[in-house]
């Protein structure tokens, strides 16, 4: 499975930077160990850990669970998506509207290696992590600790908040 993180734009009105959605879930499970595809991105963030001023304590996360999320979307609402519904338009965000957009690129990735005789891409993750650093938009700022005390900050590279960022389509097209 490929975790999906969120992410708002920094400037409400203004689509532009980004930062770690506030509300966006993100840690290190209690069940699933890390997996090989991951250990290096996820030991790198833990290592940073001790020096960021806002990251939780040691004693509230299983520092040798899987990471999660792996990439993420825009999920908050500051600039939310727009749809149509029931004759009306509304924003929406969420998770729940970042998993579709991730979906489909990676839909649209699919159909370019297939155009080219290739196979789909299949379990995604290790092609994510693989290519992590140079194919997605890495979100340096903010936390996902939903307001309260405690969650994880985003900072360069992979992250508990953002996983890698958000995928860069130009870029992914071209390494497909």
């Amino acid at each position: 499975m490929t975790g999906v993180g969120g992410t708002d734009f920094a400037k409400t009105g203004t689509i532009g930077d980004e930062t770690a959605w506030n509300d966006g879930g993100g840690g290190f499970s209690d069940t699933f160990a890390s997996p090989s595809y991951q250990t290096q991105a996820v030991a790198g963030y833990l290592s940073r850990g001790s020096s960021v001023e806002d990251f939780p304590p040691a004693s509230f996360f299983n520092a040798t669970g899987r990471g999660y999320p792996d990439v993420s979307a825009l999920a908050g609402v500051k600039n939310p998506y727009c749809v149509a519904a029931g004759g009306s338009l509304s924003g929406v965000g969420g998770t729940s509207a970042a998993c579709p957009v991730v979906s489909a690129i990676f839909a649209k990735l699919n159909e370019i290696r297939l155009a080219k005789g290739g196979k789909p891409l299949g379990f995604l993750n290790p092609f994510i992590y693989t290519h992590g650093a140079t194919a997605f938009n890495d979100v340096t700022s903010g936390n996902n600790n939903g307001g309260g005390r405690h969650g994880f900050p985003a900072t360069n590279g992979w992250d508990a908040a953002t996983g890698w960022g958000t995928p860069d389509f130009e870029k992914l097209s071209k390494l497909v």
